[in-house]
């Protein structure tokens, strides 16, 4: 925890004020479970107290509780939960998917303007984008003749013509899309899990108590 304290900026000593359902409080019960095992496991060996032996038998390890943390929350999530980049990779395949959006969308329309130039023959299509008009495919006036039916003019200019397809519109809803549904995605499992997490809150409340002993 003091390394995820570390990443943030936090120094060693500084007061950190941590609301009820904030991403700490996991990090904090990650590592604090992994401890169990790792602690608890030799003292029961090598303790000559009974009721320390006892308590070693009584704990709940809470296996299944850190497992879940472990492969849904990111070790570097930031304080903050509207950002994003708090499910790990693997945990959401729709997280997976819109995180490669934000960091693969540029090589898709690459692949998109090269598909659509062995295609139509045109050499010099190309895909671009401004803010006014989002994303379009550009051919010269002089080409216009070899642009198929499926191209929807979007934009006349005095040299070229600037067209939208199904494809490169769904393309573009989804990268520009991609950032604000990913962070209400993301906000949504880390509900569920933490949902997950408050139902085993008895168990949890148990393992400290006898760990307080």
């Amino acid at each position: 925890a003091a390394k995820y304290l570390e990443s943030k900026g936090v120094k060693a000593g500084e007061r950190v004020i941590v609301e009820a359902d904030h991403i700490l409080n996991y990090v904090y019960l990650w590592y604090g479970i992994q401890l169990l095992g790792a602690t608890f496991v030799p003292v029961e060996k090598n303790t000559p107290s009974n009721r320390i032996r006892e308590i070693c038998q009584e704990l709940d390890p809470l296996e299944d509780v850190h497992n879940t943390i472990v492969a849904s929350i990111r070790e570097d999530a930031p304080f903050s939960l509207r950002e994003g980049g708090i499910i790990a990779d693997g945990y959401s395949k729709d997280v997976d998917y819109l995180r490669s959006v934000m960091t693969d969308g540029k090589m898709w329309l690459e692949r998109l303007a090269e598909e659509e130039r062995e295609k139509t023959g045109i050499k010099t299509l190309k895909v671009n984008y401004n803010k006014v008009f989002g994303y379009y495919i550009e051919v010269t006036k002089s080409l216009i003749s070899q642009v198929p039916d499926r191209y929807i003019r979007k934009q006349t200019l005095s040299n070229c013509e600037r067209y939208i397809t199904q494809e490169l519109k769904e393309l573009e809803g989804t990268i520009l899309g991609a950032e604000d549904k990913i962070c209400a995605l993301e906000y949504e499992i880390f509900q569920q899990i933490r949902g997950y997490v408050s139902e085993q809150s008895a168990r949890i409340q148990k393992t400290a108590a006898l760990l307080a002993e």
